[in-house]
């Protein structure tokens, strides 16, 4: 697959959004904060899940480049 301008710099985008809600979720389990969304608590568990399913993503987005650094070698 050969990825045009602009699907990489929305997988860039992506990946960085990413990145940063993941650092955000980890801080707050490790630093046993407060979390609320829309004035409802979450739980660290919650944050925990959230993570995980944003870290998925990230090892998607990581093996397209991965795929197209072979396919360009």
């Amino acid at each position: 697959m050969k990825l045009f301008s602009k699907e990489e710099m929305a997988l860039d985008r992506e990946l960085g959004d990413l990145m940063d809600d993941i650092n955000l979720n980890i801080l707050a389990i490790t630093e046993d904060s407060n979390v609320t969304v829309g004035g409802k608590y979450v739980p660290n568990s919650e944050l925990a899940i959230t993570a995980a399913k944003e870290l998925l993503r990230v090892s998607e987005i990581l093996k397209l480049y991965e795929n197209e650094e072979d396919a360009d070698d």
